[in-house]
């Protein structure tokens, strides 16, 4: 009896102890063997409820791409201090969305893997479901190559990196311009990332968009790829853009030296296209989405 007890009393220590070690082992981050000169001087988690806490006022945008949790970490590597955010979304596109929207003033490095961005301050990356931030205090040269070494280390232990984009911005003419490609899962994250045209989708919930901003000394050109909620609202934003009807095929209008295109590519869908660009620079990038 004694024996039974006793085991019943391990399995139920065991029980209650997996989620917590569960909680904490599938969350990728830096461990002390990452550091052998370094120490960890913080390691929190949030959910969905406590991400209010820790970021103030700006949750809802990430709760709007489809968060799910947040590991904080604070380090001292090599005399340097690090604040290092790993945040998992839903989704691998999710992961994309958020890094999309966070990038500023900075270029990405071929020493990380995936979709990432320096700054002096600052290193970002996404990886599969993962948006990883590292933040420096003084943007030296050595906390610039000390924040890429960590996030590294964090990106390494992400197994495998499904993040793909559309077609359509794979194609060689727009490579010059892909590390401006954003993704948006709703209003918030177009009034964060592209306030040019926040205006424009208030009105819809759901969406989620891809574009390309390509800005130069000659003009701009906007490439978008749209998937609405419903029907009724694709034909709401066409129809309010200027085209009353949408076929598969290349539609486009003129308007005070605005040239728009469009076309439909689903049932919800469609690829819409802006630019003040002269006629012969703007039909490089047409013929590419007719």
């Amino acid at each position: 009896m004694k024996k039974k007890v006793f085991i019943a009393f391990i399995l139920l220590f065991l029980a209650a102890s997996a989620p917590a070690f569960c909680q904490t082992d599938e969350m990728p981050g830096i461990n002390p063997q990452d550091l052998p000169s370094g120490e960890i001087l913080r390691n929190d988690y949030f959910d969905g409820k406590s991400l209010w806490g820790y970021i103030d006022g700006g949750a809802d945008v990430y709760l709007e791409y489809g968060f799910s949790r947040l590991r904080l970490q604070e380090v001292n590597y090599k005399n340097h201090h690090f604040k290092l955010e790993v945040y998992r979304m839903k989704d691998p596109q999710a992961s994309f969305g958020i890094f999309s929207i966070s990038r500023f003033k900075c270029s990405p490095a071929d020493s990380l893997p995936g979709f990432n961005c320096i700054s002096n301050y600052q290193t970002v990356a996404a990886r599969d479901r993962y948006y990883i931030s590292a933040i420096n205090d003084n943007g030296t040269n050595e906390e610039i190559f000390l924040s890429k070494e960590l996030v590294r280390i964090i990106t390494g232990k992400i197994a495998q990196d499904s993040i793909e984009i559309p077609m359509l911005f794979q194609k060689d003419i727009f490579q010059p311009y892909r590390g401006e490609l954003k993704l948006f899962h709703g209003k918030l994250g177009v009034q964060n990332g592209f306030p040019a045209w926040s205006d424009q989708f208030d009105r819809y919930g759901n969406f989620s968009m891809y574009i390309l901003p390509i800005e130069t000394s000659s003009g701009y050109a906007y490439i978008a790829k749209i998937k609405f909620s419903s029907a009724v609202d694709m034909k709401d934003f066409h129809e309010k853009a200027g085209f009353k009807n949408l076929p598969e095929a290349l539609l486009s209008v003129s308007k005070n030296g605005i040239l728009k295109a469009m076309r439909k590519t689903g049932d919800d869908e469609l690829v819409y296209f802006e630019t003040n660009y002269p006629s012969a620079e703007a039909g490089k990038f047409l013929k590419e989405i007719d």
